[in-house]
């Protein structure tokens, strides 16, 4: 099943009624005016495949649920008030070909084993205050599927 309500103005928290859809593969939000915390029950959706939750107004963390998502391809977390840590579980997905995580306020340190996925071709963590191994701060940090830094900038960690 798929499921497209993007550039819709929709607003409010994201119904937990969704995880009802037991079938759904696709599943896209963007572009509209969702606010409060992804809903952890996401993590429910055994067969999700693409999940794009960009340009909206969510905050709170990334549920470590949503590393259950065993068949989970795609991933787009981008342009939101999303705080805290990449969950842990996050790199033990192994059918995540593009992760999209930008222009968060995230933190921490990009869990190393992304490095290490080879279907992953495509990771966006820019504009977020991720750490690298020398104590600076990421500006910008897009992988390619060659697992180089296509950009990189950084800033001392004041």
């Amino acid at each position: 099943e798929y499921m497209d309500l993007s550039n819709n103005q929709l607003s409010g928290s994201i119904s937990l009624e969704i995880v009802q859809l037991s079938a759904l593969r696709e599943l896209y939000l963007s572009d509209n005016q969702f606010s409060g915390s992804i809903p952890p029950e996401i993590g429910q959706l055994s067969v999700l495949e693409h999940l794009d939750l960009r340009d909206n107004q969510l905050s709170g963390s990334i549920p470590p649920e949503i590393g259950q998502l065993s068949v989970l391809e795609s991933l787009n977390l981008s342009n939101n008030q999303i705080s805290g840590s990449i969950p842990p579980g996050f790199g033990q997905l192994s059918t995540l070909t593009s992760l999209d995580l930008n222009n968060n306020r995230l933190n921490g340190n990009i869990p190393v084993e992304f490095s290490k996925q080879p279907a992953l071709s495509t990771l966006n963590v820019g504009n977020n205050y991720f750490l690298d191994y020398e104590g600076n701060i990421f500006e910008c940090w897009i992988m390619t599927k060659y697992n180089r830094p296509m950009s990189r900038k950084s800033a001392r960690n004041a």
